[in-house]
């Protein structure tokens, strides 16, 4: 994952600024969370995280990673990413696909953003639960809502399609897990999905740095 350099956004200064207006966009909101006293309500449901609802959130992440790989390969309209109009694009890989991520790749400010980040999945996950999940009446019903949920990551995160129409996979996954305990079991899940996913982020954003420190401190050696 590249860090944010100042002459990468030097070379656009439009997208310097759209950067950065989203960056603080996204930690103010994270921030405002905090502050409004959900940390408690956060570290209950990381509370309620079992071994086997961990082993289920990574068998649900393999198989949205399997289907997106699968829609990928197929090319097409399933690449296509409004992101890609204002990121770096297709001849730049290194552009993260989604824009919520973007934070992350700035460097040392990444790591600090996604503690910041780890602190309000379990809400934000709460909030998509209650969007997409609750009130579902029956399976089509569900099918239908889990097709909005994946999508709206293409439309509002600016993933590629094929990633939305996987990350609908997931949301069959979370929509059975409410018809099981309610919202409040489908966030359990869906919170422990996202905390995989930004972990494994996270890793390697803090890899990354000591990565970069080294070589640094490797070549004034020289």
């Amino acid at each position: 994952m590249p860090d944010r350099t100042e002459d990468d956004l030097g070379e656009n200064p439009m997208k310097s600024v759209l950067y950065f207006v989203w960056c603080l966009f996204l930690t103010l909101s994270l921030v405002l969370n905090i502050t409004e006293g959900q940390v408690a309500a956060n570290l209950h449901i990381y509370a309620d995280i079992r071994p086997l609802v961990l082993l289920q959130a990574f068998g649900v992440l393999a198989v949205v990673l399997l289907v997106a790989a699968f829609l990928w390969k197929a090319g097409g309209l399933f690449r296509w990413s409004w992101w890609n109009l204002v990121g770096k694009g297709k001849d730049n890989p290194g552009e993260s696909p989604n824009i919520n991520v973007v934070p992350f790749q700035i460097k040392y400010f990444g790591v600090a953003f996604g503690l910041l980040f780890l602190l309000n999945l379990p809400y934000l996950a709460s909030i998509e639960e209650k969007i997409f999940r609750e009130g579902t009446g029956d399976w089509w019903d569900g099918t239908l809502r889990s097709l909005a949920f994946g999508l709206v990551h293409s439309l509002l995160a600016g993933v590629p399609i094929a990633a939305g129409i996987a990350i609908s996979f997931a949301g069959l996954a979370f929509t059975h897990f409410y018809f099981e305990g309610g919202v409040s079991e489908s966030t359990l899940y869906h919170t422990t999905y996202n905390l995989i996913i930004v972990s494994v982020i996270l890793i390697g954003v803090v890899v990354k740095h000591f990565t970069d420190l080294s070589e640094t401190e490797e070549q004034e050696a020289i």
